[in-house]
């Protein structure tokens, strides 16, 4: 049986209020436009159709708090 990872989210990542569960360690992220009141994905309009997962990023990464940060950076187009 495979161990579970902890989840952590849904939470706003822009404000940077990060909750201790996100790691500092290796991670496996799925970042998500998430609206906060509805509790919902939010849908994005895609070249080829809708997406109503909302997914701005999958990924791996070998430190969760770290790839955060990069993702933020290039969101707001600034160097890391």
């Amino acid at each position: 049986m495979r161990d579970r990872l902890p989840f952590a989210g849904p939470f706003p990542f822009i404000e940077r209020a990060w909750p201790p569960s996100v790691p500092s360690e290796p991670i496996v992220n799925r970042l998500r436009a998430w609206d906060l009141e509805s509790d919902r994905a939010q849908t994005i309009d895609r070249a080829g159709g809708i997406d109503r997962d909302g997914i701005l990023d999958m990924g791996e990464s070998a430190n969760g708090r770290r790839r955060l940060e990069d993702f933020l950076a290039a969101a707001e187009c600034r160097l890391r």
